[in-house]
């Protein structure tokens, strides 16, 4: 069973799926950082 599972994660290549998963996270972290730096940047204006 052991020498199956081996075969079956040396023959997968995970890092393409760990670089699709870190890009993903990266375009998504752009925006929402962006946003919360905006919108704290308009609320120190209006005090």
């Amino acid at each position: 069973m052991e020498t199956a599972i081996t075969a079956i994660t040396t023959a997968a290549d995970f890092s393409p799926l760990v670089t699709g998963l870190g890009a993903l996270g990266a375009a998504l972290a752009v925006p929402y950082i962006t946003y919360r730096g905006v919108s704290m940047l308009l609320s120190a204006i209006r005090r």
